[in-house]
Order: structure tokens, then sequence, then C-alpha cells
């Protein structure tokens, strides 16, 4: 899987509220971006568009920051993609595989951040949680607020809490359990 470095060239796309859906601000290992069928080295400051797959390797890692301020960090071999929203106030974003840790700030009223999983939809407001999936199951740990998480496959939805995780599968939401927030939170620093 050959990556081709990265062009001088400016990257017009189309951002929200004029400004780029996201850069990286801390890349660690090789980190690519699939634009336009070519898949090409990340780099710091990089910016985003709407359609863009970034993907870790197995030794990478990353962090994004969004407009609002929000942020995510990638774990290695991790894939997301940055989906247009239908308002673009409300970031969204797809984990195609792997595992991801946000930090979504509730920088403007209502203000919130939309994240599709292969088996569950997440939907939070000023939150830090993390997110894995896989092509069976799709999990949550939320350290602090709230996540609206939603079955695809039932299309139930709890609303999960600080301290609390729930994974959903193909016959839809396990029940709802505690979790050792600070040894889970020492895993992603």
């Amino acid at each position: 899987n050959q990556v081709p470095a990265t062009s001088d060239e400016p990257i017009v796309c189309q951002a929200w509220n004029g400004k780029s859906a996201a850069r990286f601000s801390a890349l660690h290992g090789q980190v690519k971006v699939l634009r336009g069928g070519e898949w090409k080295i990340a780099h710091l400051d990089m910016v985003l568009c709407y359609e863009d797959h970034i993907q870790t390797d197995e030794d990478a890692t990353c962090y994004l920051s969004f407009a609002d301020m929000s942020h995510l960090v990638m774990k290695p071999e991790s894939e997301v993609v940055i989906v247009e929203p239908s308002d673009p106030s409300f970031p969204k974003l797809r984990l195609v595989a792997g595992n991801i840790w946000t930090n979504v700030k509730k920088m403007l009223k209502d203000g919130s951040m939309e994240i599709d999983l292969n088996q569950a939809v997440a939907g939070n407001k000023g939150t830090t949680f993390s997110l894995s999936t896989t092509a069976l199951s799709s999990t949550v740990h939320v350290f602090e607020g709230t996540v609206e998480f939603r079955s695809k496959a039932t299309g139930q939805a709890v609303l999960v809490h600080g301290g609390e995780a729930v994974t959903a599968g193909t016959s839809g939401l396990r029940p709802v359990s505690a979790f050792d927030a600070v040894a889970e939170l020492a895993a992603w620093t």
C-alpha cells in the first residue's frame, strides 16, 4: 500500500462556517488521509475536509482539533471519516474501525457532536468519552457528562453518564455498566 508524498498544492474543500472541518494538532507515527481516491501522508495543521478518511497505522496516533475547540484522539489502527453534517454547527464523524477519545466542548449554546459507529450512534454535548468499534460491536465509555447511545439494530437509545459504559451489538444494546474511569483514562494519556 504505497502512500504518495503530500503535495504543496493548497487544499480546497467545503468547510464548517468558512473554516476547515478539522486540523491535525499532533501526530505520532504514520497517519494517512484518503481524499479524492488518493492516500496522502498527514502533516501538522493539514486542513481536513468533509469525506476525508483519517487512518492511523499500527504504531501511530493522532490528535484532531475542530473549530469549536473540541478534540479527538485516535489510537493505532483506527479510521474515522469527517461527515458533512446537516447543520454546520454540529460536527459529525463516522468511526469505521478502532478506538477514539473525544473531548467535546460546549462552546455554543446547544452545541453537540454526533459519531456514527458500526453498531450504534453516539450523540453528546460538552462531554469527555471514548468509543471503540468492530464489525460486530460498538462501545462507549463516558468519563464526564452524558452521551446518548442508540443501537442501529433496534433503535433503542440509552443515556450513558460519567463512569458508565455500554455496548451495542448486532442484536441491540447490552446493559449499562460501571467502569474504572481513572484506569481507562490512564490508558489514553
